[in-house]
């Protein structure tokens, strides 16, 4: 299981989020500390998408709320944050598409890659 995966499955227990979301991962480069013993503390910004209407603030308060999720292969979830909400509506096919920013900020063990 990936960290997208992982942080999807959270999402999902959510009572306040959308039945149908996409989560695209948006960052460029992760890593944002290393140690000698070959530790990293990184992170992921994610965008959540979806063409219904919810509450962004409630599914926010949520995740603050919340214990962090549980990530694979011996990453450690340290912080998860909202970046920014808000809702993007086009009116071409008449299709609204509202979104979350989310930032996860995690370690990684040394002897993992």
């Amino acid at each position: 299981m990936t960290i997208t995966e992982s942080l999807h499955q959270y999402l999902q227990s959510c009572p306040q989020s959308p039945q149908a979301f996409r989560l695209e991962d948006v960052t460029e480069d992760p890593i944002l500390k290393q140690y000698i013993s070959g530790e990293t503390v990184r992170q992921k910004t994610f965008t959540l998408t979806t063409g219904e209407a919810f509450d962004t603030e409630r599914v926010q308060d949520w995740l603050e709320s919340q214990p962090l999720p549980i990530l694979p292969d011996g990453k450690q979830a340290q912080r998860l944050d909202c970046l920014a909400t808000g809702s993007l509506y086009t009116t071409a096919g008449q299709t609204s598409r509202c979104q979350i920013q989310i930032k996860l900020t995690y370690s990684q063990g040394g002897n993992t890659r």
